[in-house]
């Protein structure tokens, strides 16, 4: 075997290799639980299938150098065209749980503010005004007071 055939048989398994790759993620994503997973492990997920793309179009080009023929190159479109077609179903379907996700983050944590804003002014309505003004404020540090002392002198 020469080198030229050596080295296409590597890039195809390169290339073969990071096919597998995307399919791993696409079946990742089709039994994906979207409540249990979080934004952290979703963006890791996108970061990774990122760096297949650089990958796969080295071992592509690889082996369109080694195969120049014209016979081969319908192939080579339908290589090029198969792979990005899936590599960008997989990355859309992440960047839109990830969008999902943080909307859904943001919008409980708005919920949550509203309802601790909704409790604070309920619970003050309620109360007469000089009551309602001796509500301790978390968010408020006064300053410590040193009294004198009385000696009885």
């Amino acid at each position: 075997m020469t080198d030229a055939a050596a080295n296409l048989k590597a890039f195809k398994a390169t290339r073969k290799q990071i096919k597998g790759s995307l399919t791993r993620f696409s079946t990742y994503l089709a039994a994906l639980s979207v409540p249990d997973v979080s934004i952290i492990e979703l963006r890791q997920h996108l970061r990774k299938v990122s760096e297949l793309w650089g990958s796969f179009n080295e071992a592509q080009s690889a082996i369109e150098e080694l195969e120049p023929e014209e016979a081969n190159e319908p192939i080579h479109l339908l290589e090029r065209d198969t792979f990005e077609s899936r590599y960008f179903a997989v990355t859309i379907e992440l960047e839109t749980l990830i969008e999902r996700k943080s909307a859904a983050e943001r919008a409980a944590q708005a919920s949550r503010q509203i309802n601790i804003t909704a409790n604070t002014s309920s619970y003050r309505e309620g109360m007469p005004a000089s009551q309602a003004s001796n509500i301790p404020n978390e968010h408020l540090k006064l300053p410590r007071v040193t009294l004198p002392t009385f000696s009885g002198v």
